[in-house]
């Protein structure tokens, strides 16, 4: 019994010294200076006073009981204390993960921008200690008034903000970020961008388990200095850069219905190909062609059963009256030969309710490599259904 009494004194010392080195980081300590001593003493008491009382006893299970009672004495530890055994994690998540994650190597790259407004792209660099999966939030201007657009450009590497992704120990990854804010590069550059890191590796993770960083834009009004107008109006890329050559040349093409003209309840069946329009191989992380770009279509009514001509509808400058992302249709493989014609086939029977009249199948392509989000090509094919 005696061994039972000294284990259950060691393991209320550990709590208690993993509290003190997970939570001073996280002035929890300063929170609650009073709950460690009080809580330590009071522990240390019951413990002391179980094995008085079961030093009485004659029951050949004492240990167990000492045992079972030193668990209990420990349970208050984990719920009054503002980090416990719990604070251990924290402790190891902050000296193992946050405090080695390297964030630098900052740049600042100009672009054309409208009067009042400073439009520019923010590269820098995160190191991993950690080999595992790992979550980059949004970053956001803490000391600056709204409406700014922060935008992380997919372009520098796609497959990084793919879910799941492994990140490499000690590999340096870039995130570039385009920034469009109500305001001078003066005014800016007294301000700061704040995003956060999750190690989405651990299970079960909670609010805490992730650690601010800031970078300072001190340095952009040299970097205006430096790049006088004119400016691009898109960052600028290596000319052999995969993801640039990628966005320029994924296209859409030969968009055909199965029939110009069919009956109301029918299916619907178009096909199109997917090109790759230059001269190399276009890759295709995790043979997700939707990392690259995304495909959709929506159907538009453009008269009524009578021929007459319908007026844009209230939500929109058009009358459409349906549509659908295409995912599953679309080719799972590594990559897109030069000069590549993929042919995708699709049959609906979702607009089967559609009344006759004259109809448009607008086809769209929208780049995740692209510098702003929007479409970037549109096909469209006219049909008719009738009785």
């Amino acid at each position: 019994m005696q061994a039972v009494f000294i284990i259950a004194i060691v393991m209320v010392v550990i709590q208690h010294a993993a509290f003190i080195l997970g939570a001073s980081a996280r002035g929890a300590l300063m929170l609650a200076p009073l709950i460690f001593p009080g809580l330590l003493c009071l522990q240390l008491a019951a413990l002391w006073a179980g094995r008085r009382m079961l030093t009485r006893s004659a029951s050949p299970y004492r240990a167990a009981y000492l045992a079972a009672w030193g668990a209990l004495v420990l349970l208050p530890g984990e719920v009054f204390l503002p980090a416990s055994t719990f604070g251990l994690r924290d402790f190891v998540l902050d000296k193992v993960i946050f405090d080695r994650i390297a964030v630098g190597n900052a740049t600042i790259e100009p672009l054309a921008s409208s009067p009042g407004r400073s439009r520019f792209v923010l590269t820098y660099t995160i190191v991993f200690p950690v080999q595992g999966r790992y979550w980059v939030s949004d970053a956001l201007f803490m000391n600056r008034p709204g409406n700014a657009v922060i935008r992380y450009q997919h372009k520098t590497n796609p497959t990084q903000f793919v879910y799941g992704f492994i990140f490499s120990a000690g590999q340096p990854y870039k995130y570039s970020l385009l920034i469009d804010a109500p305001a001078t590069p003066e005014e800016l550059a007294e301000a700061d961008l704040e995003f956060s890191i999750w190690p989405s590796f651990l299970q079960n993770h909670s609010s805490r388990d992730n650690k601010r960083f800031s970078i300072s834009l001190k340095g952009l009004e040299a970097a205006y200095a430096d790049h006088p107008p004119p400016r691009p109006s898109e960052p600028r890329f290596a000319a052999d850069d995969i993801w640039d050559y990628a966005e320029k040349n994924l296209r859409l093409g030969e968009l055909e219905l199965s029939t110009a003209r069919t009956v109301a309840g029918a299916p619907l069946s178009f096909s199109f190909v997917i090109l790759n329009g230059g001269s190399r191989a276009i890759p295709v992380p995790e043979k997700r062609l939707g990392l690259l770009a995304r495909v959709s279509y929506a159907i538009e009514r453009v008269s009524d059963t009578g021929g007459t001509p319908l007026r844009p509808g209230p939500l929109g400058p058009t009358n459409e009256v349906g549509g659908l992302e295409l995912t599953e249709e679309l080719p799972k493989q590594p990559e897109i030969p030069a000069g590549a014609r993929l042919p995708i086939k699709v049959s609906t029977n979702g607009f089967s309710w559609l009344p006759t009249g004259t109809y448009r199948l607008r086809l769209v392509l929208k780049s995740e490599l692209s510098t702003e989000p929007g479409q970037v090509q549109e096909l469209v094919a006219p049909f008719e259904i009738a009785r």
